[in-house]
């Protein structure tokens, strides 16, 4: 994972290069590969600090997010 200044909190204790989803082959004819599609998820993880809009308008600094993974180590998403 990247060195950042926003906290990430991950339950997953597997290295990087250990996540199941990495053993899925890279098939660049196909539109819908597996590989692409974790990878891309996997880049979405932010490393900076970032601002948000809170529910009263109010601009909110986002210092800690949580990823969520899937049953292959994958990224299904990440929330503040």
């Amino acid at each position: 994972m990247l060195l950042a200044n926003l906290k990430i909190k991950d339950k997953s204790k597997k290295p990087d290069n250990m996540a199941k989803w990495k053993k899925f082959k890279h098939e660049p004819e196909n539109i819908d590969c597996l590989h692409c599609k974790f990878q891309q998820a996997e880049d979405s993880i932010p490393i900076e600090e970032f601002t948000k809009i809170d529910e009263e308008g109010k601009q909110v600094t986002v210092k800690e997010i949580t990823i969520i993974r899937g049953s292959k180590d994958d990224v299904l998403g990440w929330v503040f």
